[in-house]
């Protein structure tokens, strides 16, 4: 098998590769797409890449982590309007402002076994998992 003067083995695999990437004919062909039409898979990607982070910034909810002590004090100032037990951690919402959707956290559970007698006083929707 000879190959050509100057060529390495893996050139013909590399051109092959990069012409499929980015939808042109291979160097010294004719064909392909017209200039203006050039497609490289590279900027789908990025785009992907960036709706992406766009939207886990801005359209994720925002849960904030709270201590188990500022947890209690929301509970004691009647912020608290749900709340779900897990076996490591406490997820809940605040009461929201007028026209504003509650804040969510997230806590660490602490044993506390007066905690669903505190939540039932208090009128807190609460659930386990």
């Amino acid at each position: 098998m000879a190959f050509h003067e100057g060529k390495k083995p893996g050139d013909n695999f590399k051109d092959k590769l990069i012409s499929f990437l980015s939808f042109q004919a291979p160097p010294g062909k004719k064909g392909g797409l017209p200039p203006k039409a050039h497609f490289s898979i590279w900027y789908f990607v990025i785009a992907f890449l960036l709706f992406t982070l766009l939207q886990n910034y801005f359209l994720s909810p925002k849960v904030e982590t709270i201590p188990y002590s500022r947890f209690k004090q929301y509970l004691a100032d009647g912020q608290l309007t749900s709340l779900i037990i897990g076996p490591d951690n406490l997820t809940g919402t605040l009461k929201g402002t007028e026209g504003q959707k509650g804040q969510s956290f997230t806590s660490i559970r602490v044993e506390d076994p007066n905690l669903v007698k505190e939540l039932d006083e208090r009128k807190v929707n609460y659930s386990g998992f």
